[in-house]
């Protein structure tokens, strides 16, 4: 018996210092997704509505509004992989902005140092069926907040209808 046992334990031994048992297995990317309900109304004079569903919505038919929607992270020393941003652009407005625009902007832990990404647009014309914003991410730095900031049209007017409103749904971020 005792010999049965010192065998395990030495076959044990050799595949644990082999790397075959206890070896590291490669991780898939860290995908989160979050309510556009964690948004909050920055600016702007339109009409801001949450909705039931967690989306933000501008249900102004006169202005645009701009939201801020905080992005979780739990990965402080590598930065994101990307950063999308879940919307509905059915504006058709002649006049002011006609599409969401969004982009990744943070600070570092302290709020000393700033980053700002160049704006994500959905194409030109209304999208009912709704798209996926794949923001540019600037440099950002380990231990720094993310937000997305997102300008959300006002509904467009003609003289036989009124458009449905745009909003924000979702927010997603891949870490490694």
């Amino acid at each position: 018996m005792k010999s049965m046992h010192r065998l395990m334990v030495t076959a044990s031994t050799i595949l644990a210092f082999s790397g075959v048992v206890g070896a590291p297995v490669a991780q898939a990317a860290d995908t989160k997704i979050q309510s556009a309900a964690t948004c909050f109304y920055f600016s702007g004079l339109g009409v801001p509505v949450r909705d039931a569903l967690g989306r933000f919505l501008n249900t102004s038919v006169a202005a645009e509004i701009n939201i801020l929607c905080p992005v979780l992270r739990d990965n402080l020393v590598a930065a994101p992989i990307a950063v999308r941003v879940g919307v509905r652009d059915v504006s058709t407005t002649l006049v002011g902005a006609d599409d969401i625009s969004c982009r990744v902007q943070g600070a570092t832990q302290i709020g000393t140092g700033t980053f700002t990404g160049p704006f994500t647009s959905t194409p030109n014309g209304a999208n009912p069926n709704g798209t996926v914003l794949n923001l540019t991410l600037p440099a950002i730095p380990n231990n720094a907040s993310l937000n997305v900031f997102c300008t959300i049209p006002r509904r467009g007017v003609n003289l036989l209808t009124t458009d449905p409103p745009s909003w924000v749904a979702s927010i997603f971020i891949d870490e490694p």
